[in-house]
């Protein structure tokens, strides 16, 4: 049986993840750790680094500050200083979800269990201000078309032709 890697063969970064660990641990042990905070850290961290990477590739550009950027997370909201660089916009740190979207799937699939399980708007709302999570109107009316439209796709499509009798069990609700 061949024997199993040890963590320094597995990952090149384990340097990295031993000074990590050694930072979760001392942060724990003092009582302030959670892991939204930790993961803001990170990516923090991680994009400027980046960044460092690629102004070594381009040395005709220069380090320009940074823009803040939320990014909403079911754990959390992250908040993001997201690295520039003086020429154009060449650069993006590519860890961060495209462009103007600063939610993940997981935030769109509550958002539509929420509709789905017959929330009013009021208490969606009320839902995601105790998460933490950010409210558009706009977002729910996006799911709620979504919805809609897999309704009426699903009442308009033809049943197969073997089927006998169809038995619906339905709850009514308003979206």
């Amino acid at each position: 049986m061949p024997r199993r890697k040890s963590l320094k063969e597995r990952y090149p970064f384990y340097d990295a993840l031993i000074q990590i660990a050694q930072y979760v641990r001392e942060k724990k042990e003092e009582g302030n750790f959670s892991l939204a905070s930790f993961l803001q850290d990170m990516i923090n961290a991680i994009a400027e680094a980046e960044r460092e990477v690629y102004l070594r590739e381009h040395p005709e550009n220069s380090a320009n500050g940074f823009y803040d950027r939320n990014l909403h997370l079911t754990m959390g909201n992250l908040e993001i200083k997201v690295p520039r660089v003086r020429i154009g916009g060449s650069f993006r740190p590519a860890l961060l979800p495209q462009r103007w979207k600063r939610v993940d799937k997981d935030y769109e699939n509550l958002l539509l269990a929420l509709l789905v399980n017959g929330y009013s708007r009021a208490n969606i709302k009320r839902t995601l201000e105790t998460l933490n999570l950010p409210y558009r109107e706009e977002a729910i009316e996006d799911l709620t078309d979504l919805i809609y439209d897999h309704l009426d796709a699903y009442r308009t499509s033809p049943l197969p032709e073997e089927l006998f009798a169809v038995f619906m069990d339905a709850y009514h609700g308003k979206l």
